[in-house]
């Protein structure tokens, strides 16, 4: 068979229509919101607004103030679902209060979102080792020390904590 214009036109026009269509999707759905990534100032804007609000919330956990980090955290994190060092906190301040059942439910969730996030797992180790657990507490410091082969600070902290001789009440963020 020879190929022809009017064998190839249909080809060339198929081709052009599915690469249009692929373009006019992108553009509908950049309108419509979607998920897709940007960098624009608002992005920027946005980013400096959900830094400092952790920052504010650590200045409260810095100052033992659980209650009203809490409240910040819940409120957050509902803003946020995605971020894992909010989901983190709210364990934290929760374990602080004495709710280890919604604490763990919030490191899992912290873990779930960033699978290896140190403070994530040094805290769920340290509410192991508050709850009688120490052995798996240390299955957690040996993940961490995996993720940290020249020692870092939430290895240095769950270790001592295990071994009784901290608090992460007086941390240093």
């Amino acid at each position: 068979m020879t190929t022809t214009w009017r064998t190839t036109l249909p080809v060339l026009a198929l081709g052009a229509l599915i690469a249009l269509s692929s373009i006019v999707t992108t553009q509908h759905a950049k309108a419509a919101g979607s998920d897709t990534p940007t960098t624009t100032t608002d992005d920027k804007d946005k980013d400096k607004k959900e830094g400092k609000a952790l920052r504010d919330i650590q200045e409260l956990l810095k100052t033992s103030q659980f209650e009203p980090a809490l409240a910040a955290l819940v409120s957050y994190t509902a803003q946020h679902p995605d971020d894992a060092d909010g989901w983190n906190l709210r364990g934290y301040a929760s374990r602080k209060l004495g709710h280890f059942d919604v604490a763990f439910d919030f490191y899992e969730r912290a873990l779930a979102i960033e699978p290896n996030h140190k403070g994530a797992l040094e805290y769920m180790g340290e509410l192991y080792v508050e709850m009688g657990q120490k052995d798996t507490a240390r299955e957690l410091l040996a993940r961490l020390e995996g993720l940290c082969p020249h020692g870092c600070t939430e290895v240095a902290m769950l270790k001592s904590f295990i071994d009784g001789m901290s608090e992460t009440a007086n941390r240093r963020w």
